[in-house]
C-alpha cells in the first residue's frame, strides 16, 4: 500500500521479511527490527540505568518549568 509516494509499514515490511526471519532464528536483534522512524538521531548509546536517570532528570526539569509557568502571575508568555 502506498500513500502519496510514501511506503507504509506493511509495504516496506515485505522486502525485509526474509532478513528479519533469519535474524530471529539466529537471535540477532539487529536484524529483526530494521526501521527507526524520523527520530533516530535522538537515540542515545547509554547503559539503561543512565538512560533512565537522564529521562527522569529531563522530565523533572520540564515539569518544574511547566509548573513555574502555570504559577506565574499575569498572562502566559511564549517560550522560545
Amino acid at each position: 500500500m502506498q500513500l502519496r509516494g510514501i511506503l507504509t509499514t506493511a509495504r516496506s515490511d515485505e522486502p525485509t521479511a526474509p532478513l528479519r526471519q533469519t535474524g530471529r532464528a539466529r537471535g540477532e536483534a539487529d536484524l529483526v527490527n530494521l526501521w527507526a522512524g524520523q527520530t533516530y538521531p535522538l537515540v542515545r548509546d547509554l547503559p539503561a540505568a543512565e538512560l533512565v536517570r537522564r529521562i527522569d532528570t529531563e522530565a523533572r526539569t520540564a515539569l518544574r518549568a511547566a509548573l513555574s509557568a502555570v504559577n506565574r502571575p499575569g498572562p502566559p508568555t511564549a517560550q522560545p
